[in-house]
């Protein structure tokens, strides 16, 4: 009887990661939640900062998040987090500050994944960066 429990324990935990990792079919090229190198190669615009890379190609990323509830909605607009390699960097208008040719991923996290990963006081999501460095 454990074998079962060990095993379904580790088919839930690999079918979690996979799907934390856009398993779901989509590779990351044309996730709706990652911007790669190539991604911002592809379209030329290395030239520019990575909230003008979000403005132009997950423009959706940018928009305010609905309020869960009525305190929420009382501190503004709810929007993500900045962390650039695993460090917070502050507000979303943070991201002018980073070289889009120095970005390696860009990832926006939903609350409960940023909330699992930094903590709480993330209503609004995060947009990770991952440097080339």
């Amino acid at each position: 009887m454990s074998r079962w429990l060990v095993l379904a324990s580790m088919t839930l935990t690999m079918a979690c990661a996979s799907a934390s990792q856009g398993g779901g079919g989509e590779s990351a090229r044309s996730s709706r939640s990652v911007i790669t190198a190539e991604e911002i190669e592809a379209q030329d615009i290395q030239h520019l900062d990575a909230y003008a890379v979000v403005e132009r190609l997950r423009a959706n990323w940018l928009l305010p998040q609905r309020a869960s509830s009525p305190s929420d909605a009382a501190a503004g607009p709810i929007l993500p987090v900045v962390y650039v390699d695993n460090i917070r960097l502050g507000e979303i208008e943070t991201l002018r500050s980073v070289p889009a040719g120095d970005i390696a991923e860009l990832r926006l996290l939903n609350e409960r994944d940023a909330t699992f990963r930094y903590g709480t006081g993330h209503i609004g999501g995060a947009i990770t960066v991952t440097t080339k460095r």
